[in-house]
């Protein structure tokens, strides 16, 4: 490509708002004095747009830092053509700072093993987004995040893929995405987090990890599959996806949550997704084939782990996941509230891992009107039931098979089931349809029977 006459040897930097060039093997660093340049007396626009394009083949980097001037938004292009930049040293290859969105095309960012941080970082008030093409791979860190890390930015895959890459360390998470802060963001629309992993001692979020007050994430399409978690010590959680802190909340409404793993010496829980507090609202999409690697004690929540959150079910499937106890959901302290439609229906057959008890769940919803319970009965709302409940009004759990609790597994909490079905689950020792323990389980309507169990076919104790 040229611009202005000169051809670059590897980035071109076009700002056609306000003309020049900036080419060279160094021409990325001067992003940041270009887009001040080019808005100094010009206030026209309060976001200016800006190309920049890799000349293509494979080409080394060290640290590559890019901002905007104060109150100076900026929408920046890179296009790759193919290309590979791969980093060089030690530290973040791509830093995305405050007031820039980067948009990455047609580019893989490769990093390297014993690294020392994550292959991209996005500060506070930056944006990146992975369009088509676009790939980050290749890493292997100690810290938290092993190809983004979102400090309190945005995170947008419109096609573009993070792979492959992997956290190592005493406490670590996040293979794919480590996001924490009050403004940390990730939306996935197209594209995937796949094959990346943890291993740790303690760790989680195999594919994505956020934490923080408020952090959110919205999956409109796309895939999170083949992540995986591996720990020694005593706590692991979130094959696919870890989200934990107050107001924090995940929105599914379509994609795929798929083939994600555990594996621990210790228990684990949430082999597709952990929630811890906060809020996660699935209307749409599949959560299938999540579980059990190996543990030598018990698995909870092959599909989805609920502890002290709350799970609203109106759409979507829940499908072949694999636990020793709860295989399509598990609620710990929290509240799950099954709204979906008669169509929206997931099925499960039964099958037992060697070593382990086997669990594989279906979870639809059929008719559901309302969720009414103690805070809410009679309001006509959509009401998931906080501190430690369970409310199911004219959903359906059905199919499902677990050592304890085939259907339902509730721990320290209130199961009140208005309506809906809980049929044909089993488990192999108690509750094969409802497994209540230490909990209070009030039925004020609906179907519960036709399941089966040792201890308690439909209800135990």
């Amino acid at each position: 490509m040229k611009c202005g006459g000169r051809t670059a040897a590897l980035f071109i930097l076009c700002a056609g708002m306000v003309g020049g060039c900036v080419s060279g093997p160094g021409a990325v660093r001067s992003v940041l004095t270009k887009i001040d340049d080019a808005r100094e007396g010009d206030h026209d626009s309060p976001e200016k747009a800006f190309q920049v394009e890799f000349s293509g083949g494979t080409e080394t980097s060290g640290p590559i830092v890019l901002r905007t001037g104060e109150n100076s938004p900026a929408f920046v292009t890179l296009d790759g053509r193919g290309g590979t930049l791969k980093l060089r040293g030690l530290g973040s290859l791509l830093t995305v700072g405050p007031g820039l969105t980067l948009e990455l095309r047609n580019i893989t960012l490769r990093g390297r093993e014993k690294n020392t941080a994550s292959l991209v970082r996005v500060m506070e008030g930056g944006r990146l987004i992975l369009g088509r093409g676009a790939l980050i791979t290749g890493n292997e860190t100690s810290s938290s995040g092993g190809g983004v890390y979102v400090a309190g930015g945005s995170l947008i895959l419109e096609g573009g893929e993070i792979r492959e890459n992997r956290v190592v360390g005493t406490r670590a998470g996040g293979g794919g995405v480590y996001g924490e802060g009050s403004g940390a963001a990730l939306i996935l629309r197209n594209g995937a987090i796949s094959d990346n992993g943890v291993s740790a001692v303690r760790g989680g979020g195999g594919g994505v990890y956020l934490i923080g007050n408020g952090v959110e994430f919205t999956m409109t399409g796309g895939e999170i599959r083949g992540n995986s978690v591996s720990v020694t010590g005593p706590v692991v959680s979130g094959g696919g996806v870890h989200l934990v802190g107050n107001g924090a909340r995940f929105v599914m409404r379509s994609g795929v949550i798929r083939d994600n793993r555990i594996a621990s010496s210790a228990s684990a829980s949430g082999g597709g997704v952990y929630l811890g507090l906060g809020d996660f609202i699935m209307t749409g999409g599949r959560i299938s084939g999540n579980g059990l690697w190996f543990s030598a004690a018990s698995v909870a929540g092959g599909g989805v782990h609920v502890n002290n959150g709350n799970f609203t079910l109106s759409g979507g499937y829940l499908v072949d996941n694999t636990a020793s106890k709860g295989g399509g959901v598990y609620i710990t302290n929290g509240a799950f509230t099954s709204e979906a439609p008669a169509e929206q229906r997931a099925r499960g057959a039964s099958r037992q891992d060697a070593g382990g008890d086997g669990a594989e769940n279906s979870v639809a919803g059929r008719g559901a009107e309302r969720s009414a319970g103690p805070e809410g009965a009679g309001n006509g709302e959509k009401l998931a039931i906080k501190n430690g409940s369970l409310v199911l009004s004219g959903g359906e759990i059905t199919g499902n098979n677990a050592s304890i609790g085939g259907g339902v597994y509730l721990e320290r909490g209130l199961f009140i089931m208005n309506a809906g079905r809980i049929r044909s689950n089993t488990a192999l020792l108690s509750g094969g349809g409802v497994h209540a323990e230490r909990g209070t389980f009030t039925r004020l309507g609906g179907d519960l029977g036709g399941n089966a169990g040792k201890n308690g076919p439909d209800l135990y104790p």
